[in-house]
């Protein structure tokens, strides 16, 4: 079973991102490699939207231009973003 990241594009309304309509798909299979890179930003506070230009990413995704946050999708299927892990210390 392996990590997957999922984007969630968005757009400013009224000084908010607001979750928006993908334009393709929104998921896709990180590397190891990847998975220890945001286990240790994540420890540090930083956010993953780095991950969105990784090769396997969806190339609507690394091109899209507005707001948006990528999060950590654990090989048992449940979602895990940076502010849960500044929240609970961990993935």
């Amino acid at each position: 079973m392996t990590w997957k990241a999922k984007f969630v594009p968005q757009m400013w309304i009224n000084d908010d991102a607001v979750s928006v309509d993908a334009l393709g798909d929104t998921t896709w299979e990180i590397g190891d490699e990847i998975v220890a890179l945001a286990k240790r930003s994540a420890i540090r506070g930083s956010d993953w939207d780095y991950i969105r230009e990784d090769d396997n990413a969806p190339q609507w995704v690394q091109d899209y231009p507005g707001p948006f946050e990528v999060e950590l999708v654990r090989p048992d299927g449940t979602a895990v973003t940076a502010s849960d892990v500044e929240r609970d210390g961990g993935l």
